[in-house]
């Protein structure tokens, strides 16, 4: 059986199942299953409640969440490998036959294993890719190879963006908040932070998704150059990550010469997981 790609969540159906004192507690194990699973999912609760984002999870509020459940099961189901979790025997009838089902007790011990395993990553070393991992120590030593990294090609992509000129961690974090308080949602954007090293300036970018839409936002718009890049990825909480990300970078200039008429890029695949990318010149045959 495939494993899933979204999972679905019966909220309280979770919550009393599992004894939980704080909706907070069930909410947080779950954001941590499914980032460590490499999937999304939703938590849906019955009620009235501010719909919100964590990592890979989304935490819902409907009028009637089995309903909710059975909607969001019909409209991913051909595209994802759905899991809906309830003991709730109506909405697992009627989610359909393409569905996988878990009961709520039977998940909880899955749960248990996977977030509570002794063997998971506990430090950010733990969670890098080998190349990188190996190439961070190399540097440490004086020595890296541009082999030791991923090369990628990139597409053009065009994105609004808030730039400040300055050191990347000083204007990073205020950047990242005048962007966030201009959008509504960072949430099915894809984001990226961008650093263009002739004008020492940082950019915090949301790639355009309705251009008409997106224009009233009175945001600068720029596009972010496709080309070779050298690609490090990280993964881990975000404290961890962000820590890292100047030392990475210069790895990554250690191993190869960085083309100065390009941005390097932080491309934020998720909460937990951010690729770093070094604009270089393609290797010669």
């Amino acid at each position: 059986m495939a494993e899933p790609t979204l999972y679905l969540f019966d909220g309280h159906n979770l919550f009393h199942a599992g004894n939980y004192e704080d909706l907070r507690e069930l909410r947080d194990e779950l954001a941590s299953f499914v980032a460590l699973k490499g999937a999304r999912g939703f938590l849906v609760f019955d009620g009235s409640g501010a719909d919100e984002s964590y990592g890979p999870l989304e935490v819902r509020y409907a009028k009637n969440a089995d309903a909710s459940l059975e909607r969001l099961a019909a409209e991913n189901r051909d595209t994802e490998v759905v899991c809906l979790v309830s003991s709730d025997a109506a909405v697992r009838g009627t989610s359909g036959q393409e569905v996988q089902k878990r009961s709520s007790a039977a998940f909880l011990g899955d749960l248990e294993a996977v977030v509570h395993s002794e063997n998971r990553p506990k430090h950010l070393r733990d969670r890098l890719e080998p190349e990188t991992r190996a190439a961070l120590e190399h540097m440490r030593r004086g020595r890296t190879e541009r082999s030791e990294f991923t090369t990628v090609e990139r597409d053009d992509v065009a994105v609004l963006y808030v730039g400040e000129q300055g050191p990347p961690a000083e204007v990073a974090p205020r950047v990242w908040q005048r962007l966030e308080s201009v959008l509504v949602s960072l949430t099915g954007r894809k984001v990226y932070g961008a650093f263009y090293p002739s004008s020492s300036e940082y950019r915090a970018c949301v790639e355009i998704a309705d251009l008409a839409e997106d224009a009233r936002l009175g945001l600068e718009s720029a596009v972010l150059p496709g080309g070779t890049y050298l690609r490090a990825r990280l993964r881990g909480e975000p404290e961890e990550l962000y820590a890292q990300i100047g030392p990475v970078f210069d790895a990554l200039s250690a191993a190869a010469r960085p083309d100065q008429d390009r941005p390097s890029l932080e491309y934020y695949r998720r909460r937990d997981e951010i690729d770093l990318l070094l604009p270089v010149e393609p290797e010669a045959h």
